[in-house]
């Protein structure tokens, strides 16, 4: 599992980043002999006040499935570091095409995860609004390109895959990073390493809040090694719909782009 107007592995815009407070200091705080008797110790200073709490929606959240990470990033990453570097995952859809991804793919590894009542369907590409207003998506996610999307699910047991056209060289331990449109309470996303059986994130539509109807940035950790990368998204209904857009491959850290072969 968008951006301005680079398709494949373009220029990544701002971070948005929200701030906690500094502790305040102590003040009043009457330690004087006179408040002490000749037999007295002297009294313990009072212990720290408890630290601020993160605002909810900045909370980095972590799924018991491991690997799923969220992170307050709400706008593509900006600065020369994020140039992209490996055109075979990184995509921001901006040039009307799924760049080095292919979908609906005939892999039997892919076939044989799919359950006996679903049909294998095709993640398309919008610059507008896909389903309802609620449960859909508006529009990519700086309003002005194109994003990947799974909607018009005839049964929730239909999987829509993207996965990149051949294996990917990854020479060390990195991160996939990705935004994710989802809405609704209907819905799953799993990104998935090599096969159906390997899938280190999942997101799924019944964990949804209130602040969900926005972009969100996920990633999840990549071993070193050739890995096919695959987009799997399933118990989709009518109405319901998930997004992806600004793809790319970083370091293990998040703080720069990482080459591929």
């Amino acid at each position: 599992m968008g951006g301005s107007s680079e398709g494949a592995g373009g220029h990544f815009d701002g971070i948005a980043m929200n701030s906690v407070g500094t502790l305040g200091s102590y003040a009043n705080i009457d330690s004087s002999p006179s408040h002490y008797d000749s037999h007295s110790s002297p009294a313990l200073a009072p212990p720290p006040p408890p630290a601020p709490k993160m605002p909810s929606s900045v909370v980095p959240q972590v799924a018991a499935q491991g690997g799923r990470n969220y992170q307050p990033v709400y706008t593509p990453r900006r600065g020369a570091q994020f140039d992209s570097l490996c055109p075979a995952v990184d995509c921001n859809f901006d040039d009307n095409s799924l760049c080095h991804y292919v979908t609906s793919t005939s892999d039997s590894d892919l076939i044989i995860a799919l359950p006996a009542d679903g049909k294998q369907r095709e993640f398309g590409l919008s610059s507008s609004k896909v389903a309802n207003t609620l449960t859909g998506i508006p529009s990519d996610l700086l309003h002005k390109g194109y994003f990947a999307y799974a909607a018009h699910a005839e049964k929730g047991s239909d999987q829509f895959v993207l996965s990149t056209t051949n294996p990917v060289a990854i020479p060390a331990a990195a991160r996939l990073d990705f935004f994710v449109y989802l809405a609704g309470v209907h819905g799953r996303l799993r990104v998935c390493l090599d096969n159906l059986s390997n899938c280190p994130f999942e997101l799924r539509g019944r964990d949804i809040n209130m602040n969900s109807r926005q972009w969100k940035n996920y990633h999840v950790a990549l071993p070193e090694g050739q890995h096919a990368i695959h987009f799997v998204a399933d118990r989709l209904k009518k109405n319901y719909a998930i997004g992806i857009d600004n793809i790319q491959l970083l370091n293990r850290y998040g703080m720069a782009a990482l080459a591929c072969r």
